[in-house]
């Protein structure tokens, strides 16, 4: 646009605004002087930032020559490349303080987390029983065995007794198991007292196996537990046990081997017991 800043003839200037009209000699009308200072500007301004627009940027140039001069670097000697740093770039050896940052406690925190939300130990969930002493572990264990019990009784104990309560009626049914004669109810009028069991699941898991079964030993000879409840704890039917160990002891006989160490310490402790009584006396 080609303009004057000459005044127009008829128009010398704007006596109530006080700035200067020029003339577009391309239209031939006025314009003000703020429009055309304006205009000036922007030229100013965006003319340079167009012209320099499909330069590379200083970045971009650095980068270029950066990437230039280590894809050139190509000094060997007897074969070996010799790296050679850029003009002004040095190496910095770096050696951190932490080799994991933190990441083991972290690790350690959210599995404690997780073990007290879903009530299971703490070593059981991470298999790391490295940070625990006997007592701790066993108080953790103990706590961790009341809960699953609790769930075995009231969830896995109930479902099986139900399956066994319909086995046993189908098979009453078909006459497969037929009910005793002085049996003074029938299946239906007495079902719970016919199906009620007790089951036996996996056995508690031993810290130390000697001080347990120790604690087994005591607590059954004080009178303060039986044989049936402790190898339930293991996992074990009593009457299996026992008949398992009367065949044993029957083919020791047989063979004429020694009776087993438990054996003798029974048979043993009579006699012990009355020369205590025989020497107090």
């Amino acid at each position: 646009m080609a303009t004057t800043t000459a005044a127009a003839p008829n128009h010398p200037r704007n006596s109530k605004r006080g700035h200067m009209l020029g003339m577009d000699r391309r239209t031939g009308r006025f314009i003000s002087g703020t429009e055309q200072l304006a205009s000036r500007l922007l030229q100013v301004f965006t003319t340079p930032h167009a012209a320099r627009g499909n330069e590379p940027s200083a970045m971009e140039q650095w980068i270029s020559e950066y990437a230039g001069y280590y894809s050139g670097s190509q000094v060997k000697m007897n074969g070996v490349k010799i790296p050679h740093l850029f003009p002004g770039d040095k190496l910095n050896l770096q050696r951190p303080g932490n080799a994991d940052n933190g990441m083991s406690q972290l690790e350690e925190s959210i599995l404690r987390y997780v073990a007290a939300g879903t009530n299971t130990e703490y070593s059981a969930l991470s298999r790391d029983y490295s940070k625990g002493a006997y007592s701790a572990l066993r108080a953790s264990s103990n706590d961790n065995w009341r809960y699953v019990m609790g769930r075995r009784k009231f969830i896995a104990g109930k479902a099986a007794s139900q399956m066994f309560g319909c086995w046993l009626e189908e098979a009453i049914m078909r006459k497969v198991i037929t009910l005793p004669r002085s049996a003074r109810l029938s299946f239906y009028d007495a079902r719970h007292a016919w199906c009620y069991s007790e089951w036996i699941g996996m056995g508690r898991m031993a810290i130390d196996g000697l001080k347990e079964a120790k604690e087994a030993v005591l607590l059954i000879e004080s009178g303060l537990s039986t044989y049936e409840r402790e190898l339930a704890k293991l996992g074990e039917d009593y009457e299996e046990i026992f008949a398992q160990q009367y065949r044993e002891a029957q083919e020791r006989k047989e063979k004429n081997l020694p009776p087993p160490s438990w054996v003798k310490a029974q048979q043993m402790a009579p006699d012990e017991q009355q020369q205590g009584n025989g020497n107090e006396t």
